[in-house]
């Protein structure tokens, strides 16, 4: 009986050392309830032809503007309105160096998606990064149901190089005529 006492202890004991040496879990600050909702009622909205312009900026770009129009089932168009791109470089260029997160709408909540669920990903598992917390706050147009504005942002136990965060504001936003 000592015996089996004894291997149930150690069990216990490996079974605590084993989740105290697994890293945590990041903090997760979103609102997945509201995503969600909110992403359905956009693809409820069939959207299927719409401008606006989106300005974003991340860890490794300073950011921009873009003006994109989504037609059906063609390719998005889009226009590069970053002043300093457009005064500094040439025309031929100016695509290149045009930043967004996504051409279209859809592929913007797909985006978010991705990122929070890669990031959670990445914080476990073999060589893990040191992520503390992940904040993905969003601001919902009340009317069409397209993120206005995300501020993404990911914490880290220790300094890292780089770090992940993205800013994007959609401003400018209308329907066009099928």
């Amino acid at each position: 009986m000592k015996t089996l006492n004894f291997f149930g202890r150690a069990i216990v004991w490996a079974a605590v050392f084993l989740v105290l040496s697994c890293p945590a879990a990041p903090f997760l600050s979103f609102d997945r309830e509201t995503f969600d909702r909110e992403r359905k009622l956009w693809e409820a909205g069939d959207y299927k032809n719409y401008v606006f312009v989106q300005e974003y900026r991340n860890d490794a770009y300073p950011g921009g503007k873009v003006r994109i129009t989504v037609s059906g089932s063609a390719e998005p168009v889009i226009e590069n309105l970053d002043e300093w791109v457009l005064e500094h470089q040439p025309p031929e260029t100016w695509l290149d160096n045009a930043h967004y997160l996504a051409p279209t709408i859809t592929e913007i909540y797909e985006r978010i998606d991705a990122f929070i669920t890669e990031d959670i990903k990445q914080s476990s598992g073999e060589n893990p990064l040191p992520i503390s917390d992940i904040t993905c706050e969003i601001k919902y147009n009340p009317d069409f149901h397209y993120p206005e504005e995300v501020d993404y942002v990911v914490g880290y136990n220790k300094p890292i190089d780089g770090g992940a965060y993205f800013d994007l504001k959609i401003t400018d936003f209308y329907t066009l005529k099928d």
